[in-house]
């Protein structure tokens, strides 16, 4: 199996960056495990600050508890990233009030969004809080995996830190065959119909990351054109199946 991850991030027209990320790699028991963390802070002050500290810890559960435990079966690895999601929460809602934190004008909750996915060999644990997205491209179909948390004119729901939140449920799938991922931030997929998302992100086009990092860059220049001056990123992971191994 072969993983072929990029990423790409743009600051807001101010210069501001509350976006953090993260991908780790490592191989146990000759299986890959494999992590990506998309977290953006949605607090005006401590934004940066909240969405490094928590791809710090996301980082650390990786290979603290993840590599060295991955093969103790899905039950187990759900219930311990459980756990690491409700201490973040709490971390970073101290965090933030500590900073005397309050709600903006337009009513947007604080904390951060998370958006990361966990793969031990072709087992894939997906976590989703907040205002990101995260689609799967399998034989030429896309799915949802996660959906922005938001209602009414943007404003934000369950996320870590914040006053409404309510730990996500972690996923589990078994990815078959070539497989392409986007984990995005709120609105970059709002650009993008899903015959477009599905024709770059074909599996079998991608064949080194320079590949992946030049579609990335094609996504931004179309946000760009369209007039979209907020912070965005996004991370891709292509996972292929190499030489003769079995789906």
């Amino acid at each position: 199996m072969q993983i072929i991850s990029a990423c790409c991030r743009r600051p807001d027209q101010s210069g501001r960056n509350r976006i953090s990320l993260s991908i780790q790699q490592a191989e146990r028991r000759k299986k890959i495990c494999f992590m990506a963390a998309l977290c953006t802070g949605h607090h005006r002050e401590m934004g940066e600050n909240s969405s490094g500290y928590a791809a710090e810890q996301l980082t650390d559960w990786f290979w603290k508890a993840f590599v060295p435990k991955a093969g103790r079966g899905s039950s187990w690895m759900k219930k311990n990233l459980t756990k690491q999601l409700e201490q973040l929460h709490r971390q970073i809602r101290i965090y933030e009030t500590q900073a005397e934190r309050q709600l903006d004008k337009k009513g947007y909750k604080r904390g951060i969004s998370v958006e990361a996915v966990f793969l031990y060999g072709r087992r894939l644990y997906y976590v989703h809080a907040g205002n990101g997205c995260c689609c799967r491209i399998h034989n030429r179909r896309l799915t949802y995996l996660g959906r922005p948390q938001v209602a009414g004119d943007g404003i934000l729901l369950r996320t870590a830190g914040g006053s409404a939140w309510e730990c996500p449920p972690v996923k589990s799938f078994y990815l078959r065959g070539n497989t392409s991922m986007l984990l995005g931030t709120y609105g970059l997929f709002d650009k993008w119909n899903r015959r477009e998302l599905q024709r770059m992100w074909r599996s079998d086009g991608i064949q080194k990351e320079e590949t992946a990092a030049l579609r990335l860059a094609e996504m931004y220049q179309k946000t760009l054109r369209q007039g979209d001056k907020a912070e965005q990123a996004v991370i891709s992971i292509t996972i292929r199946r190499k030489g003769t191994e079995a789906i």
